[in-house]
């Protein structure tokens, strides 16, 4: 009986043999590796220089993990002596080509032999160029510097729509304020510092010396967004734009009366003497000369008959120019150029021509504008049927009051080179420096460099946080010694470069 039973389980046994040799392993669950940063140490370097390279990476399951660093140029080393190459190391380093450029660096990460075989990767912007970062200045002081003059002297000029404010630096200060202009409604009130004497009787005056001083009570109209500035160097005014939302107002500064006390303006003084006879007072005012005209207070100039067109038909100016020669303002806004005389003429400016932005069929918008050589270079750009379009245009005979001549010809600026242009400068020897970012995913932020007849140079500069990367560089400035400014508004400071 009991073997019986027993051979009754033995092909029972025997089945569930069968299935358990034949049923799949179970794969342990697996994780691809997370990627934190990848870092470039410098992101700008020189020919054939070295770049520190490192992938900041984790994996979950804790495996091993495989690492390849790819680029077309250039070769990957082991270790910073340049002896071992390699490119399957992290951290890695590479040594630049001796062709400047910019070059995408890609590294591809993934887990241990066995394991899932997705994988992740990422890219990074290195630039080999001749220029290099120098110095940052006002990183605790800006919050969105927008636009910058640097005068002759090596004084520098920053408007800050963030903190609705602008900044001036001499080089050892920093100064800032934050109102754009004055109630130009004068309210006056009379005080009198008054000086008398009494003869030994106390019964008759003998003279009373006056001062009269003329104290005006002003409201100051604060900044909302500065844009535009620059700098009439010999008269030392400075001109800012406050682009509000329905208009734009234009202000004048006088520098050497910009750090006066802003709580009272003591506007006029007069001596006003008073007689001797009888006792009884006669005032006699010699002088009541309060010219309202041509009045400087606080440092903000200002006319009683402002042209109203300084007022809210400059829409947006992106960027102002000054002739040193010809006191000649010029403006660049979204849809024109527009050309002032600011010789203070008793009926205020006088306008002497525009002329549209928008050229080859195509509305281009007006950004940076310089002057170089008697001839006025203007950064735009514009869309058409999805396609964006840049373009350096060079306006001559400026100074024409029929207005300029433009010479499109020779200036238009491939984009495959650049796209969304902001601020322009010239250097000395005429090349056009052009600073670009912002207004689509596929524009770079970065300095682009052409020569004096817009053919393309270089490039230098990528995205990012770091001390010589930028995010939306608005501004450009070279000065007389070749050190070019870059307003990087993005990361709220301005670098400087230099070769």
């Amino acid at each position: 009986m009991h073997r019986r039973m027993i051979f009754c389980l033995i092909p029972l046994f025997l089945i569930l043999l069968v299935f358990s040799c034949t049923r799949k392993p179970v794969t342990p669950s697996t994780k691809t590796p997370v990627i934190n940063a990848i870092e470039a140490s410098p992101y700008i370097v020189s020919k054939e220089g070295t770049v520190y390279l490192n992938l900041a990476v984790t994996d979950p399951d804790e495996d091993k993990m495989y690492f390849e660093w790819s680029c077309p140029e250039g070769q990957f080393f082991a270790d910073d002596s340049l002896y071992t190459p390699s490119n399957i190391t992290n951290p890695c380093w590479w040594k630049a080509p001796a062709a400047e450029g910019n070059y995408t660096i890609s590294v591809t990460c993934t887990d241990s032999i066995g394991d899932d075989p997705e994988f992740v990767d990422t890219f990074l912007t290195v630039s080999v160029s001749i220029y290099s970062l120098d110095s940052i200045i006002g990183e605790l002081k800006f919050s969105s510097p927008f636009s910058m003059y640097i005068d002759d002297d090596g004084n520098l000029f920053v408007t800050d729509p963030g903190l609705s404010a602008v900044h001036f630096h001499n080089g050892t200060r920093w100064f800032s304020w934050n109102f754009m202009g004055l109630d130009t409604s004068i309210d006056t009130t009379t005080i009198y510092d008054t000086t008398f004497e009494i003869d030994s009787t106390d019964t008759t005056i003998l003279f009373i010396d006056t001062t009269e001083i003329v104290e005006t009570l002003v409201g100051k109209g604060l900044y909302d967004s500065p844009s535009a500035i620059s700098v009439d160097e010999d008269r030392n005014f400075f001109y800012v734009a406050n682009v509000e939302i329905d208009s734009t107002k234009i202000s004048v500064h006088d520098l050497d009366k910009m750090f006066t006390p802003e709580d009272t303006v003591t506007a006029l003084s007069t001596i006003v003497t008073m007689s001797t006879d009888s006792g009884s007072g006669v005032w006699d005012t010699l002088t009541d000369t309060l010219s309202l005209e041509t009045l400087c207070l606080y440092g903000f100039q200002f006319k009683m008959n402002d042209r109203t067109d300084l007022n809210f038909r400059i829409i947006a100016p992106y960027s102002f120019v000054i002739d040193p020669v010809s006191k000649w303002f010029y403006i660049s806004t979204r849809i024109s150029i527009i050309s002032y005389d600011t010789t203070w003429a008793p009926n205020g400016w006088i306008k002497n021509w525009s002329t549209s932005t928008a050229t080859g069929g195509i509305n281009f918008e007006g950004k940076g504008m310089k002057l170089f050589n008697d001839n006025l270079y203007l950064a735009s750009f514009g869309t058409d049927a999805g396609h964006a379009y840049s373009v350096v245009r060079r306006f001559m005979d400026i100074a024409n009051p029929n207005g300029p001549t433009a010479d499109d010809a020779n200036f238009w600026i491939s984009d495959s080179f650049t796209a969304y242009p902001n601020g322009i400068a010239i250097a000395q020897n005429g090349h056009i420096f052009l600073t670009e970012g912002g207004g689509s995913l596929f524009s770079f932020h970065r300095v682009v460099e052409y020569d004096e007849n817009g053919n393309f140079i270089r490039t230098f500069g990528s995205i990012g946080e770091k001390e010589d990367q930028f995010n939306c560089p608005s501004d450009i400035f070279i000065d007389s010694s070749g050190k070019i400014y870059v307003v990087d508004m993005g990361n709220h400071c301005i670098k400087v470069f230099s070769e």
